[in-house]
């Protein structure tokens, strides 16, 4: 085999791995038991959506996904993985919900929990025109 034809085989199989699960099925990067379970409930796609939620209750199959904070796991020290994995159960399943739903922390249920859009004071979206 040529190193040309070596080079378009995995420029293709390469291209097929990120495209499929990244542009065509972008489900499978982000499986969500809660959003499955409860689909009409806008609580629960608030808290288990992996996209526009907290992801609380969402899992991947994919190592992107797995390795998105560390790089790989195989060199980061487990003690930071510890203390990454610590802080974020803290801060979802605590913090976060806490502020939310039971004191309306500077009133945050008058916009998305998740959004990367501007809002007004009101909650309506921010007209940029």
């Amino acid at each position: 085999m040529t190193r040309m034809r070596f080079f378009m085989i995995f420029l293709v199989l390469s291209f097929a791995y990120y495209a499929l699960p990244g542009y065509l099925f972008p489900i499978l990067t982000f499986f969500s038991w809660v959003c499955w379970a409860w689909p009409h409930s806008i609580t629960a796609q608030q808290i288990g959506s992996g996209y526009n939620g907290l992801g609380v209750g969402a899992f991947t199959l994919d190592w992107a996904g797995i390795s998105a904070y560390h790089g790989s796991p195989l060199v980061t020290p487990w003690t930071s993985i510890v203390n990454v994995g610590v802080g974020f159960i803290m801060f979802i399943y605590i913090i976060v919900p806490i502020c939310y739903w039971k004191y309306d922390t500077f009133d945050a249920r008058k916009f998305p929990i998740f959004s990367k859009k501007l809002f007004t004071r009101t909650g309506h979206k921010y007209d940029t025109c």
